[in-house]
């Protein structure tokens, strides 16, 4: 039910027009009618019509704006409906009740115009944007990750740190199946985050060559100290693509590659050199 104040200053034609129309129904209601002048004859025309008459002097209406506005909002007033007002609305009630009031021409039009007003106020709401709800921290996350966030897969912890393994929440701990092998060396499971954050990092371009094959075998069978050197920068471009480092992958490929060249040519001088002095000596 959506409450009507009509504010009159005469005999309330279209108050009284506004109550046989609206009142035996369940949608629209004139429920006060205020009038700054006793002797308007508006109490004894709507006696007995279960609709409020409330005179205000006319000093109050400058003097105590806020009665006016605290007696419309205790009864649930949404709209003010002005018939032949005498007093000027202070500027109290017209903020509080903004693009509220409606001014009647004659009591013909006054329903019209209610509906009217009712529709209009209804359109502005409708047309006011909505706020979007604050997002979470994983739908933060997802966004910054551009990831899909997957709201039924969120995670209980901390938002992972790259390069670090986030610890077991503690209610995982204690519901952990007995009979399962809950060792201090078991790693938990990685959750949504870490997974995706692992795929995110992952590098579209293929691994550099490891060179691992040959910086074993100059080892062998060239010089034992670059090829070790060799085998330690082969390991290093695996470890370092895995983690996101293409940059530095690259640059232990090449590394890897170097000393092997280098195992390569101290392992052919030694043949061509050492040998024969060796063996002519």
């Amino acid at each position: 039910m959506r409450k009507i104040a009509v504010f009159t200053s005469s005999a309330g034609d279209s108050a009284d027009r506004l109550v046989s129309l609206f009142n035996e129904g369940n949608r629209l209601r004139v429920d006060l009618i205020v009038t700054d002048r006793e002797d308007s004859g508006v109490a004894e025309r709507f006696a007995g019509k279960e609709v409020d008459v409330e005179f205000i002097a006319p000093g109050r209406w400058q003097e105590a704006p806020e009665e006016v506005v605290a007696l419309l909002s205790a009864r649930g007033i949404e709209l003010i409906a002005v018939e032949e007002f005498g007093e000027v609305i202070p500027d109290v009630v017209a903020h509080a009740f903004e693009g509220r009031i409606v001014n009647l021409t004659d009591a013909e039009e006054a329903p019209r115009e209610v509906v009217a007003a009712f529709a209009r106020i209804d359109g502005e709401t409708a047309e006011k944007p909505v706020a979007p709800e604050p997002k979470n921290v994983d739908e933060e996350w997802a966004e910054t990750l551009h990831l899909n966030y997957d709201e039924s897969r969120l995670r209980q912890t901390p938002p992972p740190v790259p390069g670090q393994e986030p610890p077991t929440p503690p209610h995982q701990e204690q519901q952990q199946p007995q009979g399962l092998n809950t060792g201090q060396g078991q790693r938990p499971q990685p959750n949504f985050f870490q997974q995706e954050l692992r795929r995110a990092m992952q590098c579209d371009k293929p691994m550099p060559s490891t060179y691992m094959v040959w910086a074993i075998i100059m080892t062998i069978l060239c010089c034992t100290v670059p090829g070790i050197v060799a085998i330690i920068y082969s390991a290093q471009v695996s470890a370092k693509y895995n983690i996101g480092d293409y940059e530095g992958a690259e640059k232990a490929s090449r590394n890897a590659q170097i000393w092997i060249i280098v195992s390569f040519v101290l392992g052919v001088l030694n043949t061509t050199l050492y040998l024969p002095i060796a063996l002519i000596g």
